[in-house]
């Protein structure tokens, strides 16, 4: 059996925004500062993840991170989504 494994091609800061959307689809966020983070999925519902530790990854598609709601800091986005076969 094989599995698909998503690995990122590009990685860009966040700034997050009440109004404006990412520049790119993000399909995994990492938290350099430890705290919460709200984004929104494509039906625009609205989520926070409260107390991510420092260091972990959000694996999660979204263009939306709020700047209200988020007080985790050194944001990185995992952008341009590739699937490599793993054997």
């Amino acid at each position: 059996m094989s599995f698909l494994q998503l690995t990122a091609g590009s990685y860009a800061a966040i700034t997050p925004s009440d109004t404006l959307n990412q520049p790119r689809l993000i399909f995994g966020i990492y938290v350099g500062t430890a705290g919460s983070v709200r984004v929104s999925d494509y039906n625009n519902v609205i989520v926070d993840f409260k107390n991510c530790t420092a260091g972990s990854i959000l694996p999660i598609k979204t263009n939306k991170v709020f700047s209200n709601g988020t007080d985790a800091s050194d944001l990185v986005a995992f952008t341009d989504e590739a699937f490599l076969p793993i054997p």
